[in-house]
């Protein structure tokens, strides 16, 4: 016991044994580490998260990808990281490497979670496209902050589907949500050209996206050919020589060049490019075409005919190939074989004209699947089975036992020479509720 004094009045305080002081620090300092752990756990994962979205954002991939991993040694558990971490993946087009880290999310993906929208996405890349529209459209409608990874998710479904107008509109958000992006101004330069939109607007939407990425090739060459198109040869001649200058060994460039050579009356310059072109890609049926009408022009016709034989027996479903071959013919006095020839033209002719009015069609109804087997028969008829495959496996897609589509694909592959996949599909179609 001690005893203090005061003014007039003695005041008796009591002090607690040391062991008991000693227990109550202890127990303070417990109670003080207890909060504290958490909050510092807090702390380093909101750090790392905030670090790798930054990173993200700007486009710093090593930096996010290392912010990440110390994110995930903070948070084993956690699922945004992976998420985020897809999302990066499928940015980069590394898409067996998006499909492997998305595997990681082992929690359920409830509809309307990021988890879902990662996975559609993702689908959407890969080519489930039925599977994944409703829930990129859901969340587009919804959408209240710029997501361009979204937006070009679902512009691709559209595209694929011929819905441009839908396309157009998911396009114009992305360009608002990513303004640097020179993405959107391609794709709505295709949509453009797919619907045969004027030169002033594909040009605008090259120049746009070579404002944002002045290397990128795709939109160098795209600019190029509508400048030629337009009759613009001098602006043309100086993209399609910056264009080379990305991109030297191109066929694609050198043809075009060679074209716009031929219209500005350089046929010097057209043949050494047209020469270039064929040492690259001998298989080329333009530029055995052009090579020929030059040869042609030079009035050597039996070499003019060799190379359009040749570009006949490359691509026997051009028109322009087929009308020249017939002027060659016609020149060196076989009328029957040129009467024959421009028989042959008059029939394409008539095809294109076929292919003009259904993909008018399926602009105004994308998922009649009517017109999506029309487009299809039409391409495997006409030497192009990569689209008409790709045209039969979207109706399979919405409709996995449409007998018709099965029996196209199961002839495709009895011609191919692959009885597997023919069997496969030939048991579906008999599995259709309209095949019983």
């Amino acid at each position: 016991m001690t005893e203090s004094q005061g003014p007039g009045v003695g005041v008796v305080r009591a002090t607690p044994p040391p062991s008991r002081k000693r227990a109550w620090i202890v127990g303070l300092l417990g109670v003080l580490l207890l909060t504290a752990v958490p909050l510092v756990w807090w702390l380093l994962v909101e750090r790392e998260s905030r670090a790798a979205r930054r990173a993200v954002a700007s486009g710093r991939y090593p930096d996010a990808e290392a912010a990440i991993a110390r994110w995930l040694r903070y948070a084993p558990g956690a699922i945004e990281p992976i998420l985020l971490k897809t999302r990066m993946a499928i940015t980069e087009n590394r898409l067996t490497q998006a499909v492997e880290i998305f595997r990681g999310i082992k929690a359920s993906r409830p509809p309307g979670s990021e988890a879902e929208l990662v996975g559609a996405i993702l689908g959407a890349k890969i080519g489930w496209i039925s599977e994944a529209e409703p829930i990129l459209s859901r969340a587009f409608q919804r959408a209240r902050e710029p997501d361009p990874l979204l937006d070009e998710a679902l512009a691709k479904v559209y595209l694929e589907s011929y819905d441009f107008p839908r396309a157009q509109a998911v396009i114009e958000r992305w360009r608002q949500d990513a303004p640097d992006d020179p993405k959107p101004y391609l794709w709505r330069a295709e949509i453009d050209s797919r619907q045969s939109g004027g030169a002033a607007g594909l040009i605008n939407d090259y120049r746009e996206a070579l404002q944002r990425a002045p290397k990128l090739a795709k939109a160098r060459l795209g600019l190029a050919e509508q400048l030629r198109l337009a009759h613009r040869s001098a602006e043309a001649s100086a993209e399609y020589a910056e264009y080379l200058l990305l991109r030297p060994d191109d066929p694609a460039g050198h043809l075009g060049a060679s074209l716009n050579a031929v219209e500005i009356g350089d046929e010097d310059a057209a043949t050494r490019h047209l020469e270039r072109a064929l040492v690259l890609d001998p298989g080329n049926a333009q530029a055995h075409k052009e090579r020929g009408e030059i040869e042609l022009r030079r009035g050597r016709a039996e070499a003019a005919l060799l190379h359009l034989d040749r570009a006949v027996a490359l691509d026997p479903y051009d028109v322009p190939i087929r009308y020249s071959r017939g002027m060659v013919l016609n020149r060196l006095g076989k009328a029957d074989a040129a009467r024959a020839e421009q028989v042959a033209a008059n029939r394409l002719r008539a095809d294109n004209d076929r292919l003009t009015a259904l993909q008018t069609k399926l602009l105004v109804a994308p998922r009649d699947v009517v017109l999506q087997l029309q487009m299809a028969r039409w391409m495997f008829d006409h030497g192009q089975p990569r689209e008409g495959v790709r045209w039969a496996e979207k109706i399979l897609k919405e409709s996995p036992f449409h007998a018709e589509t099965s029996r196209l694909l199961a002839g495709h592959y009895e011609r191919l020479g692959n009885p597997g996949l023919a069997r496969f599909y030939r048991l579906n179609a008999d599995s259709s509720p309209s095949s019983r």
